[in-house]
């Protein structure tokens, strides 16, 4: 394994550091994708999410409600219970940690696969 990577795109040097200060270029915290059972509702969750102590941001990507946060495991009751003020259901979530592929499609503009 690598110790430090470089992003290159177009023979410029973009970006080149250890991975953890890379997926911090994007965005500090965890990831939590939600799907709601309504997604008509994510424009009133998004709002009301706003709200939370602890959220850094949220917004609506393609019918998902994507929420960046310090500590994500720890708001989970308080961002269900957020949901559950709204009259509608959560049918999916998931937390994860910034990838070196958004990473990279951060700061090209582009995917990996675009790039082939």
């Amino acid at each position: 394994m690598s110790d430090r990577i470089a992003i290159i795109d177009h023979g410029k040097l973009l970006q080149l550091d250890i991975p953890r200060n890379l997926k911090k270029t994007i965005g500090s915290g965890d990831l939590i994708e939600m799907h709601l059972a309504e997604r008509e509702k994510n424009e009133a969750v998004i709002a009301d999410l706003k709200a939370v102590k602890g959220i850094l941001e949220t917004n609506d990507v393609v019918g998902k409600i994507n929420i960046r946060a310090l500590h994500a495991v720890s708001l989970l009751p308080k961002i269900i219970e957020r949901v559950d003020a709204t009259r509608t259901r959560v049918s999916d979530i998931s937390i994860r940690e910034n990838t070196l592929e958004e990473v990279f499609i951060y700061l090209t503009g582009r995917g990996l696969r675009e790039w082939w």
